[in-house]
């Protein structure tokens, strides 16, 4: 059982993870070269997107995960949809 003392400091963690990545997109995605240029045939917005919506949602995944193997009540079901997860993530990172 996670304690709510550990439920804090992940929900903290994770917001300042958002924030600053939030505060910092433009600049993360111009170094990684994940923005959205539009194309006017399939893609609508006016200016160049940044793709880093999903990139902020695995970090907090692995953060969680992270927390439940070192100090939870981490099983085998959750290693494979963490590896799976993962798999899927670098996948469309490629991509």
């Amino acid at each position: 059982m996670i304690s709510t003392t550990a439920i804090t400091l992940l929900t903290i963690t994770s917001l300042f993870i958002i924030y600053f990545i939030d505060k910092f997109k433009i600049a993360i995605s111009q170094k990684t070269k994940l923005i959205d240029l539009p194309d006017k045939t399939r893609k609508f917005h006016l200016r160049e997107t940044p793709l880093l919506g999903g990139i902020m949602i695995f970090l907090i995944f692995v953060l969680i995960n992270i927390y439940l193997f070192f100090f939870g009540n981490f099983e085998r079901t959750d290693s494979v949809i963490f590896y799976n997860s993962t798999f899927c993530f670098i996948l469309g990172l490629i991509n």
